[in-house]
């Protein structure tokens, strides 16, 4: 979903490239690698930056779970912050990381000026008629957990397969 949303922003030019870096959108990460990552990158999670992504409650994941949703730390960019060591050059290895995708939220949130959850409802979730209102968990700072979260009934989940099976076109 969050990849679907960064490119309407890219369709309607709130992201001018996905070869920008993250900070041209989130200066609070100009200082960190995440920062220092393209757009492109981060959506083909392969930025890189070390992530431990292992679901042991002892590794990188619970860290990211604990600053965000879990309410554990101030949220926003600080959550993925401490997530600060290069392995491998941006672009020449996939890594899955649960952190792209929420550095992608927190780009995305600065490229159209207001909450990720909010674009979700007036780019997609109304235009393919969903029947129910979803929530989103979100972090301290309001940021949703763009990684995972989106709580919504099963017939809407539904009609977002159908939209991505076809294309993104729904009814015409």
């Amino acid at each position: 979903v969050t990849g679907m949303l960064v490119g309407i922003a890219l369709s309607e030019g709130s992201i001018r490239s996905i070869d920008d870096l993250a900070a041209a959108y989130e200066a609070d990460l100009a200082d960190t690698e995440y920062g220092r990552t393209s757009v492109r990158h981060l959506l083909q999670m392969s930025s890189g930056v070390r992530f431990s992504e292992e679901y042991s409650g002892r590794d990188d994941m619970a860290t990211l779970t604990a600053n965000t949703y879990r309410l554990g730390g101030p949220g926003g960019p600080s959550a993925v912050k401490s997530l600060n060591e290069r392995a491998a050059p941006p672009g020449t290895k996939f890594s899955y990381s649960s952190a792209e995708t929420q550095v992608l939220g927190l780009v995305l949130t600065r490229a159209v000026g207001r909450p990720v959850a909010e674009y979700l409802e007036e780019k997609i979730w109304q235009l393919m008629g969903a029947e129910a209102d979803a929530t989103w968990l979100v972090d301290n700072a309001g940021q949703e957990a763009t990684f995972c979260g989106i709580n919504a009934v099963l017939r809407d989940y539904a009609r977002l397969g159908l939209l991505l099976a076809h294309d993104g076109h729904w009814n015409g």
